[in-house]
């Protein structure tokens, strides 16, 4: 077993019912409005190794009276939320004859008055699983049956006490950073583990001094020191940066070709995240509380530093109002934290209708914020689908949703488009007032490459560049796909009435696909969205080597990460 949350009852803004934070990952995020109760979390970790039931014997507790709930009477109350499927040697399946059984567990150090005549939570389970499970946990063997409510209460200690301990030494080793950044580091709450290193650096500065010139036998201290400043050439853009400390360390020091300047040169925000990574990097497997550490950094450095907490070998718990840590990667889980009048309510997001409402709740107004980071227009449904599939066969990581979004402009609507801020209201919609990263996708349409294109397409692509209006060289998008490529779709429906396919880039394959399979009722533009589905589930990166559809993936893969950059 092993505990994958936490409970909070009775502290601060949190009554006596409790809320549990769920499946916490290796980066936590809690977003909300001031005063919700997002730092009582951090606060909360910080006083959990003196909490009733995790603290040694005759180590006092750390909370006041400002810690404990004021309109309750009752002590602060720990809750743990237990994984019991996970165990070193593998895994039992948790299945009753009956019905199933949940995989996880809450169990509370001390239950909640709100919750004393609750069933005990080990109650789905059958007495001879259990039984397992207490000998698992006490490695040893207890002799005869015992009464069912017995087992019962004597496995919910077991395992009660089992994650008590592991909670216990998971926030022993623990790193508060709070909003006016001065590093604490705590180790069991012991005063001679406090290590203090404010905003000069200075005990920072000394200690790399120390790793950069390290005395014999301490060789894999440069290695750090050299990690360091990869991380401060990753965080500046600039490959060929040097970092050093003088003989008489006072700053941190940043060479740029024949330019030489202290750190603090490159301005609070760049110094500040040099500071914390550093010191972050020199610990490992601590718990890492942060208060708002978009104070001095910017949106790229705020992602820049989250995506280096997950290199790192700590747990972090982050308390933020910024909207821009919403979109991380799958390695940081994202918190709404509220406060309903009378308690502090958390509860995970993991829908994009959860992100809504945190945005809604930080009162974002849909003007305030670009809700994707560029869009590529085409035509219809069709053509994004053959998009996003030559998109993953050219190798791309981004996500449609999060990265970039396709939108439709509908054929011949396009010339009631514009990609100017200059155009007429009354005569365009605005296309950059949506999103001003944009690639605009338009069939070139005629007979033959020579045709003379579209007044209105000529004017897109002049208004976005030519860069980022992709006419397509081919009639239409679907001219970019393979007479082999339609042949194999066609086979998978009518598999012995198919002919070979002839399919030029100025032809119609509404025609093309009718000749191919004549005598049939098939035809392609009656689901061009359904046959476009299934031609991608069929195609491979071999069926891209058509016209310029290669080259186009590369431009538009540039342009997405562009529009993601930092």
């Amino acid at each position: 077993m092993k505990i994958t949350g936490f409970g909070i009852a009775n502290f601060r803004s949190f009554c006596g019912e409790g809320s549990f934070v769920h499946e916490f990952g290796k980066v936590n995020v809690f977003i909300g409005k001031n005063n919700s109760g997002k730092s009582n979390i951090l606060r909360f970790l910080q006083f959990l190794p003196s909490a009733p039931g995790l603290q040694y014997p005759g180590q006092a507790t750390r909370a006041t009276e400002l810690d404990r709930n004021r309109n309750t009477a009752e002590q602060i109350l720990v809750g743990i939320e237990v994984d019991l499927e996970t165990k070193a040697e593998g895994t039992w399946a948790l299945v009753d004859a009956e019905k199933p059984a949940p995989k996880t567990i809450e169990v509370w150090m001390v239950p909640p008055a709100s919750q004393a005549t609750k069933a005990n939570p080990l109650e789905p389970y059958t007495n001879q699983w259990l039984d397992r499970l207490r000998n698992s946990l006490t490695n040893m063997r207890y002799g005869g049956a015992v009464p069912r409510q017995e087992l019962l209460g004597d496995t919910l200690g077991v395992v009660t006490r089992n994650a008590a301990n592991q909670l216990h030494q998971m926030v022993s080793k623990l790193i508060y950073i709070p909003a006016i950044r001065k590093i604490q580091t705590e180790e069991g709450g012991d005063a001679k583990g406090i290590i203090d290193i404010d905003l000069s650096g200075w005990n920072l500065v000394k200690k790399l001094r120390q790793m950069q010139h390290p005395a014999v036998g301490k060789e894999s201290e440069q290695e750090m020191f050299h990690r360091i400043e990869d991380l401060i050439r990753d965080l500046l853009g600039i490959d060929d940066l040097k970092m050093e400390i003088p003989a008489e360390p006072d700053d941190i020091y940043i060479t740029l070709g024949s330019i030489r300047l202290p750190l603090s040169h490159y301005g609070t925000g760049i110094h500040e995240l040099v500071i914390l990574c550093s010191t972050l990097l020199m610990h490992e497997d601590y718990v890492v509380c942060i208060e708002e550490p978009e104070i001095h950094l910017h949106p790229e450095l705020l992602r820049k530093f989250v995506r280096f907490l997950a290199t790192t070998k700590n747990t972090y718990f982050i308390a933020t109002h910024s909207n821009v840590l919403l979109d991380a990667d799958e390695t940081t889980a994202i918190y709404h934290v509220r406060h309903d009048g009378t308690s502090t309510r958390i509860s995970r997001s993991q829908t994009n209708n959860h992100t809504r409402e945190i945005l809604r709740d930080l009162c974002y107004h849909a003007s305030d914020l670009l809700q994707t980071n560029g869009i590529i227009w085409v035509e219809g449904p069709s053509d994004r689908l053959y998009i996003n599939r030559w998109l993953e066969l050219s190798g791309s990581k981004f996500v449609e949703g999060i990265h970039y979004s396709i939108m439709f402009y509908g054929g011949a609507c396009l010339v009631n488009l514009s990609a100017t801020d200059c155009a007429s209201p009354d005569d365009f919609v605005e296309l950059l007032r949506i999103n001003s990263n944009v690639v605009v996708v338009i069939d070139r349409d005629g007979d033959s490459p020579d045709a003379t294109l579209r007044e209105y397409k000529q004017r897109i692509r002049a208004e976005v560049g030519a860069d980022k209006c992709w006419i397509t060289e081919g009639r239409e998008i679907e001219n970019y796909l393979p007479p082999i490529l339609l042949e194999r779709h066609l086979k998978g429906r009518y598999p012995d009435k198919v002919r070979p396919v002839q399919f030029g880039r100025d032809d119609r394959i509404s025609d093309c696909i009718k000749a191919a399979v004549d005598g049939t009722s098939f035809t392609y533009g009656d689901d061009k969205k359904g046959n476009a589905k299934k031609i991608c589930d069929v195609m491979t990166a071999e069926d891209m080597d058509v016209l310029d559809l290669k080259c186009w993936m590369t431009k538009i893969l540039g342009s997405v990460a562009e529009w993601n950059r930092g």
